[in-house]
């Protein structure tokens, strides 16, 4: 059932009142700052805990399982691809794309130190939504979970096929391929830049996820062997941890009104 602490669905946004501040080269980095529209320029006018499931009982699948840890990437952020398949999910996020290319256009000099036209401009950016390849035509986003010993980890709500969600019981292997998710979003930290401008885009953190996992990735698959191997599963305090479980406490879906809980 939906109530006022409900999460905004992002099909709910006008992305033509899309505010944005101005560039900000401080720490010897690029950003620009989103915002709602342009009746303020507080935090809370950002996109903040932003729904992508129309409905919590309507999950997103996974495309693969939450990516590794690379040597030259933050261990604190992880991707994880999703596939958006739900027409107005990706009419929104498609909506949100034109919103920034065309505001980078105007901006082009500002934000590039040259004007760019919209192809130019395309071709330096990195869309939300995009195929994921000219040979498979899922919509695909890429959120990122906040993990390791980030200041306010992503949590996890562990989804049960009875149907139960056990709060804050979710765990970091549960985000498997084929995993099903109901992801709420920010996008905090605006657009970013790299290479002084030869590519920008939004990243959008997932805050709060319910999972219920897909297909187990068994790396031992690939082994050819005589005999089925043992295996112990090795637990680094990260994939171990079920941050500040409530135990006993379950909640129970209930489908009243059809609206999001």
């Amino acid at each position: 059932m939906a109530d006022s602490n409900s999460a905004r669905y992002i099909g709910d946004y006008d992305f033509e009142k899309v505010h944005f501040g101005p560039l900000d080269q401080s720490n010897n980095k690029m950003k620009v700052e989103v915002f709602q529209d342009a009746s303020s320029l507080t935090n809370k006018n950002k996109f903040q805990k932003v729904q992508l499931c129309k409905d919590a009982m309507h999950p997103i699948r996974t495309k693969f399982q939450l990516d590794s840890v690379r040597d030259d990437g933050n261990p604190n952020r992880r991707g994880l691809t999703l596939v958006i398949d739900d027409p107005d999910t990706v009419v929104a996020l498609k909506s949100f794309d034109d919103v920034i290319v065309q505001k980078a256009i105007q901006n082009s000099k500002e934000w590039f130190k040259k004007t760019l036209n919209e192809e130019q401009i395309r071709a330096r950016y990195k869309p939300i939504i995009s195929p994921f390849s000219e040979t498979d035509s899922d919509m695909v986003m890429k959120i990122k979970v906040k993990c390791g010993s980030a200041d306010v980890p992503t949590v996890l709500h562990h989804c049960q096929d009875d149907g139960y969600i056990h709060k804050r019981g979710g765990k970091l292997a549960d985000l498997t391929r084929g995993a099903k998710v109901v992801p709420v979003v920010s996008c905090a930290y605006g657009l970013w830049f790299m290479g002084g401008g030869m590519q920008f885009g939004l990243s959008f953190q997932a805050e709060q996820i319910i999972v219920t996992p897909g297909e187990e990735y068994d790396e031992l698959a690939m082994f050819k062997t005589s005999a089925p191997l043992r295996a112990a599963l090795h637990k680094s305090p990260e994939e171990d941890t079920r941050a500040h479980m409530d135990t006993e406490e379950k909640v129970e879906l209930v489908e009243d009104d059809g609206g999001p809980m």
